[in-house]
Parts: C-alpha cells; structure tokens; sequence
C-alpha cells in the first residue's frame, strides 16, 4: 500500500509540473454572428480518476492550448479502475474539484459532469451540470456494476440534480457497429431522461444520429470521448460543438443546449439544423460579382474563418462556369482564404445587346456545401449571386 501512495503521489508531481509548461495556441477561428458567442466546447472526455490516462489541469490546458470555451470531465461513475489499481479511495468530484481553479486560470468554463455506463441496451449517458457526483454511487450494480436496469434510477438522479443529459456514441458495441434506437431510448426518450445524442464521438460521426436529432428536436453533440492526451497539428482540430450561447457563461451554455442551439463540429465537416448552419455559412463566406470586359464575369469569394467548405455546383444557372485553377465541379474554400470562378456571359450579353430579355437576371449560381450536413442525404445549399 505505502508502495502504491508513493507511485499516486509520483504521478501528481509529474502531470503538474507538465501543466506549467509553455502552450501554443492551435484555435479554430469561428465566424461572429450577430446576437450569439459561438462557443468552442468538449463535453466528454476523461482523466486518471476514471479509465483516462491524464491529470485533470492537464484536460485544462489542452483546450487553452485549442482556444476553446467550455470542458467537461466526465469521468466514468462505474470505471475508476486507475485510483482502484493504486489503492486510492477519492469522491467522485475530484477531477472536477482539482480542474476548478486551472480552469478560472485560463478563463476556460468547467461544466461539473458524469458519463453513467450501463450494458446495453441502456448504452451510456453524459450527465452535464450536475451537483454532486457522488451521489450516483447508489446506481452501481453490486453483482454488475454497469447493469442496464440501473440506468432509470441513474438518470432520474441526473434531472434531479438539474443536469442536461446526452446520449453518447448509440452505434457502441451493437450489431455491426450501427447506431440503433431501442425501445429503451424510446422509454427513456418519452420520460425526457435525456435531451440530446452525439452525433460525433472519438472516430466517428454518424449522419443516422443526426436524421434521430433533427426528427425528435435532440440537440445535436460532438465530443472528443478523450482517454489519452491530446495532441494535434497546427490546423487540426478536435471535436467540438459548436454552441450558440446568449453569453459566454455556463448558464449562457445550459441555455443554449437545452433551447438546441448546437452545430456537430468533426474532422472540418458540420451537423445540424439547417437555420444554424446557414448562420454559419452566411458569415464566414463572403462573396461578390464583377465584369470584365463582355464576355466574362467572375465571382469571388472569401473566407473570413479558419473553417473550411467543400463546394461542388448543384446549378449553373444556365451560366458557362470554369472553376479557375481547379478541374470538375467541386472545390474546396480553404482556411482565410480567396477563390475566384470566371463565368462566360456571351451568350447573355450578345442577348442582351440584340434586344432580347430571355435571358436578363437576376442571376445565380448553386453550390451544395457537401461538408455542411443538414440531414442524413442533404448537404447546405449555398446560392451566390451573379451581377452584371
């Protein structure tokens, strides 16, 4: 036992020291949409207290070093197997109460949590904005301590304590890894035991999830489910999402998603109700049109954030487009970036200057952002204006 003390307080000494070191910022520039803070946040990941491989400041610093809002520690409520390894006996608030002062530090919003894992077909919940977590203790099975038909109990507790409750990865460990709604989810569902699913979670997203939101009004969620430490490379950046909060505060963020107001961010692609995603889109893209000489017309657009939008043409039209620089009809607008595609007007000017109106505007041209998703087969449509 003594043995086991020195290696827990061993452990400690070294997350903290690592937790001093100096931290490049990697963050993901978001649009400003009016009346909304478009908050960067992660409700799921974990630390040593449960089954995750890092200190709790250390799950801090991470998201400074990413820019973002708001965290949640949601450490397993049945699996502390790391403190049960070395001997150590904690509340289950420790990782919370150890992040609470780093996270004031780094103006980052903590959000007290809790992930409730049952076999299936319960599957397993994140508890966000809960008071006190040990007080879930009473929902461990003794014979089996993630037996399904504690869930009711453990989720009621949840609401009790005023917690907003996610459904996490529904494709784990059922038939050929698809995402399955059970009678279960329906039962728990019709209650109001949990108010929204994760859509993306770890290595995966799922557009069936997203379809399940978008139909039964769940907010929509995208989380890291973090074990080990996370490292990425300039540009790259983590799960997250998006929250259209009143104010940058955790009561700003609890409204938020209790009200839906969430996009799915995962590996540069969005998921979400159709009004957001149009927010969004609407202010990071900016677009123009001009002549030059009779024949040619150009469209430019700009991106004002450091999201990206992959464009293929839906609809022409009836204009000759060529996408400069680029072949076929898709293209990607990368990063702070300026793309211009050069329309053939010829056709509509010699119209035109002969006195036919057939072919007078106003006219556009349709790109479906295939990386914007607004339901399981249907991808944003951006329409952009061409003046001549």
């Amino acid at each position: 036992m003594k043995t086991r003390k020195i290696i827990f307080v061993l452990l400690c000494l070294s997350v903290t020291g690592i937790a001093s070191a100096q931290i490049k910022r990697n963050t993901l520039v978001l649009p400003e949409v009016d009346g909304y803070e478009l908050l960067k946040c992660d409700f799921h990941m974990h630390t040593v207290f449960s089954d995750g491989e890092v200190w709790p400041t250390i799950r801090v610093d991470e998201a400074f070093a990413e820019g973002l809002d708001a965290i949640a520690i949601s450490d397993h409520v049945e699996n502390t197997r790391i403190m049960q390894s070395i001997g150590t006996e904690v509340s289950m608030n420790t990782s919370y109460d150890l992040a609470e002062k780093a996270a004031a530090t780094r103006d980052i919003i903590l959000i007290k949590a809790c992930e409730i894992s049952k076999d299936l077909p319960a599957g397993h919940y994140n508890a966000l904005f809960v008071k006190d977590v040990d007080a879930f203790r009473p929902f461990i099975g003794k014979e089996n301590k993630n037996d399904p038909s504690m869930i009711r109990g453990a989720l009621e507790e949840a609401r009790k304590q005023g917690a907003t409750v996610l459904w996490n990865h529904p494709w784990s460990r059922q038939k050929n890894q698809e995402s399955y709604w059970s009678p279960t989810q329906d039962s728990l569902y019709n209650d109001g035991l949990f108010q929204g699913v994760s859509v993306g979670n770890g290595a995966r997203a799922d557009l069936k999830v997203l379809k399940w939101c978008l139909d039964k009004n769940l907010t929509v969620y995208s989380n890291t489910d973090a074990h080990t430490p996370i490292s990425l490379e300039s540009g790259q950046y983590r799960n997250m999402t998006i929250v259209f909060a009143k104010k940058r505060s955790a009561e700003g963020i609890r409204q938020a998603l209790e009200n839906r107001m969430t996009v799915a961010y995962f590996r540069d692609h969005l998921y979400g109700k159709k009004e957001l995603i149009k927010k969004i889109a609407d202010n990071s893209l900016e677009m123009e049109s001009f002549m030059k000489g009779n024949r040619r017309a150009y469209i430019i657009i700009r991106n004002k954030t450091g999201l990206t939008f992959d464009l293929t043409q839906a609809d022409n039209g009836g204009l000759k487009m060529k996408l400069d620089r680029m072949s076929g009809r898709s293209f990607t607008v990368e990063p702070f970036s300026e793309y211009a595609i050069e329309v053939d007007v010829t056709k509509i000017s010699q119209a035109e200057k002969n006195g036919d109106t057939s072919l007078s505007g106003p006219h556009k041209v349709t790109f479906s952002v295939t990386n914007l998703h607004i339901g399981q087969d249907e991808c944003y449509p951006l329409d952009i204006p061409v003046n001549f």
